[in-house]
């Protein structure tokens, strides 16, 4: 008998719909089961305790033993049941993980992942020790907040990774919206993150560094835009705006006489970072990243 199976029998049974063999099936699980399993919630098992009362009325016999072993069995499906019809609030595993309300997790090397019960009833709480890439289930009417170590991070719906080190957390962003803060440090701002970003949090110093991934990846709604960087005699300042509108990046041109350098490339599938230097290099420019900002610095181009 599969697990599931066994689950849909044990339901059954609550549900005084099972057959005479499920139920000796049953009643020889019960003998061998201990207490020691996990509780439920008080609602679950008044529920639960209310069908064991209606099986033991009808049950009951003058002979004593008989009774005491009713009352045996529904204290033992009381505690036991639990574990088998409701997940384990704790994960520790390498692979991919789907919590209830349809989040994916992907756990790395000696990670591990807990939850309590009311997961995804009243909250979406969860903590973490190691690293591990989320992709969040939408609900706007429960926020996803993962606690790692000092770190809090709160989303609505989104996709980023966690990255736990020993003097450092990171939390890289591929889509959506990230708060990240530390709920012990009152005056500290909490910090907002876009795709493509990444905030390093400093263990020892207990501070933020916000700044750029160092692979960008066009946001998922521009993954066919890759023909948009075929550039003819085209201006910087097209140029940059393209770059913002495919990776979500902010692009600032320093100097105004730049804004009009042309530039002619097919910069097609390659990674951000190189068709950035392939453009700079194309109009004799450099360019700086001060926190989540791409700067192009140059002296302007004679266009003569």
């Amino acid at each position: 008998m599969t697990q599931k199976e066994w689950n849909d029998t044990l339901k059954k049974y609550l549900e005084g719909s099972c057959t005479p063999e499920e139920e000796e099936q049953i009643q020889a699980w019960y003998s061998k089961q201990s207490t020691d399993a996990l509780s439920l919630p008080a609602e679950e098992k008044k529920a639960i305790e209310k069908r064991m009362w209606k099986n033991i009325r009808h049950e009951m016999t003058p002979k004593g033993s008989v009774f005491r072993w009713i009352w045996a069995a529904a204290a033992s499906v009381v505690l036991v049941l639990g574990y088998f019809l409701w997940p384990s609030p704790s994960y520790r595993q390498e692979g991919v993980l789907v919590l209830p309300d349809g989040t994916e997790v992907h756990l790395g090397e000696n990670a591990s992942l807990n939850y309590d019960k009311d997961f995804n009833l009243t909250h979406r709480n969860v903590s973490l020790q190691g690293s591990a890439f989320f992709d969040v289930k939408p609900d706007k009417s429960k926020p996803f907040i993962i606690t790692s170590g000092e770190l809090v991070t709160e989303v609505v719906g989104t996709s980023f990774e966690i990255a736990q080190k020993h003097d450092q957390i990171e939390v890289r962003v591929v889509t959506g919206a990230v708060t990240v803060y530390n709920p012990r440090l009152k005056n500290q701002n909490k910090v907002v993150l876009s795709p493509n970003q990444k905030a390093v949090y400093h263990l020892l110093y207990k501070n933020f560094n916000q700044t750029l991934v160092e692979t960008p990846v066009p946001l998922p709604s521009k993954e066919s835009v890759e023909k948009k960087f075929v550039f003819e005699n085209t201006p910087l300042k097209k140029v940059a705006e393209t770059f913002k509108a495919v990776y979500g990046i902010e692009f600032e041109i320093d100097d105004p006489n730049m804004e009009n350098c042309l530039v002619s490339a097919d910069l097609e599938n390659l990674p951000m970072f190189t068709k950035l230097e392939l453009v700079c290099k194309s109009v004799e420019a450099s360019y700086t990243i001060r926190e989540t900002t791409v700067y192009l610095n140059g002296e302007g181009c004679n266009l003569n």
